[in-house]
């Protein structure tokens, strides 16, 4: 009987190289910022496939709503 040793190596998933991103709104004014201009537009990565937004934290003021495609929708505390 033979037998061989095989090396199998895995390389690390790739990590996203995110930017940071500046919006302006009105004041006291709901925006909502499209995919085109969106959280992720600056964004890039080695892996295939697309960039997704997975997760946030809660606006500091105001509310706001964070979509997948890194489009969002913000409503501030008094409008």
């Amino acid at each position: 009987m033979t037998t061989a040793c095989v090396t199998i190596v895995i390389p690390p998933p790739a990590v996203p190289d995110a930017k940071d991103d500046t919006y302006t709104c009105p004041v006291y004014t709901a925006c909502t910022i499209n995919a085109t201009v969106g959280l992720i537009q600056n964004d890039n990565t080695t892996r295939p496939g697309p960039i997704t937004v997975t997760g946030n934290s809660p606006a500091s003021n105001g509310t706001v709503t964070v979509y997948p495609n890194g489009s969002f929708e913000w409503t501030p505390p008094y409008s």
